[in-house]
């Protein structure tokens, strides 16, 4: 059978969206506006700062991150691309939703 063929590894800082936040493998989805993809995450100091509360997500929410790409050829021969987040820069919370009140009475 075939080995797997390692190609390059690229690193870039882009804003993503989180899709689905697995707590227990730190293997979560995102988005980046274009494609959905299942990154690591391998930034300790976010990991605990989830653990402890310290970060709560929204459906909204952006992560400004350093997400390095590893592209490989699988033993099918088949290109792969693994996504790691090495870095969390920044927690952008999405809106807001907010109240508004209706009334037909312009005293209240």
């Amino acid at each position: 059978m075939k080995e797997i063929e390692y190609l390059d590894v690229t690193k870039k800082i882009i804003f993503v969206q989180i899709m689905n936040i697995d707590l227990k493998h730190w293997n979560w989805r995102f988005s980046d506006g274009t494609t959905k993809f299942f990154a690591d995450i391998d930034d300790f100091e976010f990991i605990k700062s989830v653990q402890k509360n310290f970060q709560q997500f929204g459906s909204t929410d952006l992560l400004k991150v350093e997400l390095q790409t590893q592209q490989y050829i699988s033993k099918e021969g088949n290109l792969k691309s693994k996504y790691t987040v090495k870095k969390v820069l920044e927690h952008k919370k999405g809106a807001q939703q907010i109240n508004l009140k209706f009334t037909d009475d312009e005293n209240e």
